[in-house]
């Protein structure tokens, strides 16, 4: 009986070591976006797609699976760190997360993210048109989501913050006046709102200020699945290096760069003292704008 357990424990334990790679593929479990208007997580995604399809002669097939499930970041990164229900998420970066997990230092967004628009109220607008400055701006409230990344950021500056625990009830809460503004990503801003602009009438982009915090957008791998990290930096490098990560931003973001019209903007900017000393800050090629913090 013994001689035959131990097979048995043996063939279990390499079952359950197939859990993310099934007969030679590797399975990326990662969760669909959280909120039902949510496209932002179209083009980060078609990116994974794309670096796992340009790994493939090196690395093989592969499968993405995405799951439903109701998770803030925080509950996000310690489920990845697990590496049981899920291994693989995406969010802009702090040294918790990096510690936490592998950070594929590479952001996808190409700096994107680090320009913040101010999505406030319009009988706020008033209010911003005298501010030049971070001195000025901390005068005034930012709404924003409990154990968002760049609620750090935003604190050590010297901003007041008003926090919800709901991605959805933050703009609610903007409708009603209960904070002067919230800071959104260009990718987020204009969508956020035009998904909105029915329900919640009072929302509108204040028209002459952009925030610049640099804070990249990393894809978080499981520690317990450090090849599929590897893989898919290795995919990512060849996109950069053929050009078609700088394309894929391009067709995806546009319209958006365009509206944001960032460079007619007043930028006000708010140093992230957080960043991790791996930051590719001067690997040129990967952001958008290319600045020295």
């Amino acid at each position: 009986m013994k001689n035959i357990r131990m097979p048995l424990a043996i063939l279990l334990t390499a079952l359950l070591s197939l859990t993310f790679q099934s007969f030679g593929n590797d399975v990326i479990v990662s969760t669909k976006p959280k909120a039902n208007l949510d496209l932002r997580a179209q083009y980060p995604h078609a990116v994974l797609r794309k670096s796992l399809e340009m790994s493939m002669k090196k690395y093989g097939f592969f499968e993405i699976k995405l799951v439903e499930r109701e998770l803030d970041n925080f509950s996000k990164m310690m489920e990845v760190h697990e590496g049981k229900h899920m291994n693989l998420t995406m969010a802009m970066t702090t040294p918790d997360w990096e510690y936490l997990n592998i950070p594929v230092r590479i952001p996808i967004r190409r700096g994107m993210a680090n320009f913040r628009l101010l999505a406030t109220n319009e009988k706020y607008l008033d209010k911003f048109s005298q501010i030049k400055t971070l001195e000025q701006l901390k005068e005034l409230s930012a709404g924003v989501v409990s154990k968002w990344g760049i609620n750090e950021i935003l604190a050590s500056a010297g901003i007041p913050l008003v926090e919800t625990s709901n991605y959805d009830s933050l703009f609610k809460m903007l409708n009603k006046g209960r904070f002067d503004y919230t800071p959104r990503g260009i990718n987020e801003a204009f969508y956020e709102l035009n998904e909105r602009k029915d329900t919640l009438t009072n929302i509108v982009i204040e028209p002459n200020l952009v925030l610049y915090m640099l804070q990249p957008y990393y894809i978080f791998v499981s520690p317990k699945h450090p090849r599929i990290a590897e893989r898919i930096e290795y995919g990512l490098e060849k996109m950069i290096k053929q050009g078609i990560l700088k394309k894929m931003f391009a067709q995806h973001h546009a319209d958006n760069l365009k509206a944001a019209n960032i460079h007619n903007r007043t930028v006000i900017k708010i140093h992230n003292k957080f960043l991790t000393k791996k930051t590719p800050i001067n690997r040129k090629e990967l952001w958008m704008i290319y600045d020295e913090e």
